[in-house]
């Protein structure tokens, strides 16, 4: 404060905080983007999967005559590591697309496909629709984000907690973990180990030209 001070004059609520509600809440929205208009002052931001009109407006406020010539830029996105592939594509149809696909998955689907997308290193916008829409095939497990974590679960699984207990600390945790990554083909990030149901390259065969792993260790048996 500039020319002054504040001073305390009297005793603080103790309680204030406990009125409030500090629990996070989940946008009300997929995606959200900043449509980009002839003048830059009139740039306007667009919750995603939005109604007809709003689409039409976002036309005519462009000058567009279809959502495909409309620019954006992604603000927002459920599934951040899109953000970069929404903002390359440039295109509110394409946004708009994505944002259809994003709205239908749950939940539990939403983590998978942050997982999937992520250790795939997906740029282009198709491929990562492509894995929207094969969601089914994978799981997450986001108890394991190591190769020592997912060795230490799978001892346990397989031996018991009281024998795993005696082994664990005579395993190399980091090798082991490694060992099953090759036999189970799943990746590790930041979000949990996720890899194909039936246990194949998270790739597909028929996925194929669709971009290849990057940065993760797929080794092949």
């Amino acid at each position: 404060m500039r020319g002054g001070y504040v001073a305390q004059d009297g005793d603080l609520a103790q309680d204030v905080w406990k009125s409030l509600d500090l629990t996070p809440r989940k946008p009300d929205y997929a995606i959200l983007v900043e449509l980009i208009a002839p003048d830059p002052n009139d740039n306007v931001t667009l919750a995603l999967p939005a109604p007809p009109a709003e689409l039409d407006a976002a036309m005519a406020l462009t000058g567009a005559r279809d959502l495909s010539e409309v620019p954006c830029l992604c603000l927002d996105c459920r599934a951040p590591a899109l953000r970069d592939a929404l903002t390359d594509a440039n295109s509110l149809a394409d946004a708009c697309r994505a944002a259809d696909q994003l709205a239908t998955l749950t939940e539990s689907q939403l983590k998978i496909f942050r997982a999937l997308i992520t250790a795939m290193e997906v740029t282009e916008l198709g491929a990562a629709l492509d894995f929207a829409e094969r969601i089914d095939e994978y799981l997450l497990s986001p108890e394991m984000r190591t190769f020592e974590e997912t060795a230490e679960y799978d001892l346990r699984f397989c031996l018991g907690d009281e024998a795993a207990e005696v082994l664990l600390p005579h395993v190399n945790l980091y090798q082991y973990g490694r060992a099953l990554q090759e036999r189970e083909q799943f990746a590790l990030t930041d979000y949990g180990r996720v890899q194909r149901v039936d246990c194949q390259p998270l790739m597909a065969e028929n996925q194929k030209e669709q971009p290849t792993m990057g940065g993760m260790e797929m080794t092949q048996g």
